[in-house]
């Protein structure tokens, strides 16, 4: 059901200064590590690992590789957007990815808040996009990847589903679908967003099922359109699917063990995505069935996809679970003020540090678990 309108209004002001700022630490911390390598005389390399195949798809369209990774692993909005930007912009396609995502970033900065907000967070509202924020796992916001576009469109869809405007649910509901459609024209698990809709909302659409299957439609036509284009360009629907299962990337159910073990016993691995993937355990009447279902499609998704490259950043989009954790250090904040605040203080300068450490990686072309 869709939660009443919060009494306080939502401070507007402040949650826009708030996003401007989280935008304008990420700058930094990008300018900090583009210093830090020239500094030290050594190569910049703005453009590494996937941003090679958005590049490519942007400037010289996609290709079949039969037999090795290729462009098709990689879904079309996001390198097609910057395209568009590069023809306003004239910037090269690494610049231009960058400076777009620093702003979708504060756009979902803002857009979580928002979501905090309706969710009844009251004060409390900020907090989950200050851990957000702070945590390591965000460093994509520098980099030309597709999260902070997936961001925007995922939070879109939250907010919509928790909205009292538009007043008919039906629009809504086609509302929160076009967002899946976008979604899942920019990640492989955009489809979780029209899951989550129609598990979370299928008593609605059994009664309603011309708009059920509306919604559904809908919904999924950005990756089928991708799939029709692999088959009219290149011989088969699945060429997509194939390319990915070249990098070791399948669904499996022990693949999801591995991907538990893994993340137990590595360094890199913090503490804090584990409880980002758990703490909505703790909240989770505060959530809709929608929402508990997407949190579920967005943490198993990658977790069975059989090998865990990359998982830190997968479960950096678990907004639920930064939720939970902000509710866990409210509840710390109640009983031992000062230790959580200085434990939070103590997290957000560690993790900011992290941040940057790792765009020195990525600016180096190095290999690592989180971007590999």
């Amino acid at each position: 059901m869709t939660d009443p309108a919060p009494s306080a209004p939502f401070p507007f002001r402040q949650a826009t200064l708030f996003a401007l700022g989280a935008g304008l630490l990420k700058l930094l911390l990008v300018i900090l590590a583009v210093h830090w390598i020239r500094s030290h005389g050594q190569e910049l390399k703005l453009c590494s690992w996937d941003c090679g195949y958005y590049r490519e798809i942007a400037t010289t369209g996609y290709r079949w590789d039969p037999v090795g990774h290729g462009p098709l692993a990689f879904f079309p909005l996001f390198p097609f957007l910057m395209r568009g930007l590069q023809a306003l912009t004239g910037l090269t396609f690494e610049v231009q990815a960058i400076a777009a995502n620093l702003v979708l970033f504060t756009v979902a900065v803002f857009l979580l808040v928002y979501w905090s907000f309706q969710l009844g967070l009251g004060r409390l509202a900020f907090l989950p996009a200050v851990l957000w924020t702070a945590d390591r796992n965000t460093f994509w916001a520098g980099i030309p990847y597709t999260e902070p576009l997936f961001s925007c469109l995922l939070l879109s869809f939250l907010i919509l589903g928790r909205s009292v405007w538009p007043q008919s649910f039906a629009l809504r509901a086609l509302l929160q679908s076009v967002c899946g459609m976008f979604a899942g024209a920019t990640r492989l698990v955009g489809v979780a967003l029209i899951a989550a809709l129609g598990l979370g909302r299928w008593g609605t659409f059994w009664r309603r099922p011309f708009l059920g299957a509306t919604v559904l439609l809908l919904g999924l036509s950005g990756i089928l359109a991708f799939f029709a284009f692999n088959h009219f360009a290149f011989g088969a629907w699945s060429r997509s699917l194939e390319t990915t299962a070249h990098w070791g990337r399948h669904f499996s159910i022990l693949g999801f063990f591995n991907s538990w073990w893994t993340l137990a016993r590595a360094f890199y691995f913090p503490t804090f995505p584990l409880l980002v993937l758990t703490s909505v355990l703790l909240v989770q009447r505060r959530f809709s069935a929608s929402e508990r279902w997407l949190h579920f499609f967005l943490a198993f998704i990658p977790l069975a996809s059989s090998i865990p490259i990359s998982l830190t950043r997968y479960l950096s989009l678990l907004f639920m679970g930064y939720v939970g954790a902000a509710e866990l250090a409210a509840r710390g904040l109640g009983r031992h003020p000062r230790a959580v605040r200085a434990l939070l203080f103590v997290f957000v300068l560690s993790e900011l540090a992290w941040q940057a450490h790792l765009l020195i990686k990525y600016f180096r072309g190095e290999v690592f678990f989180a971007v590999s």
